[in-house]
């Protein structure tokens, strides 16, 4: 019978108190490919999957374009994003608030008639 309790790992932690990912992989191959499937996962979700299998099904690759330019703006936006809260240190809700009030209200009924349109044509 072998004690599992003193064969657990360690985690190793960063000076800002996140666990160390590690080495990176040495082959050329997922080094390059390795970041591309990260933001792939993280860009497309449930909805987008549902969606473009829906309009493939009933448009054919007629809209292939469409969903190929969807994914390149999700992805720069997601990094503008990623980079505004490097550089600033608040998210992008807070820069919204910093500019006054009147965005988080422009914002919030641009939101509410975007979301009855997409669950319109839904």
């Amino acid at each position: 019978m072998v004690n599992n309790a003193t064969q657990h790992k360690t985690t190793q932690y960063d000076d800002k108190g996140f666990p160390d990912a590690g080495e990176p992989p040495k082959t050329g191959r997922w080094k390059l490919i390795g970041p591309g499937i990260v933001v792939a996962v993280t860009g497309v979700g449930a909805g987008d999957l549902i969606a473009t299998l829906i309009a493939g099904s009933r448009f054919g690759y007629a809209l292939l374009w469409a969903a190929v330019i969807g994914c390149i703006v999700k992805i720069a936006l997601a990094e503008g994003s990623a980079r505004y809260h490097l550089a600033t240190g608040s998210t992008m809700l807070d820069g919204w608030r910093s500019l006054g009030k009147w965005t988080s209200w422009y914002f919030g009924i641009y939101i509410m008639i975007w979301g009855f349109v997409y669950g319109a044509t839904a």
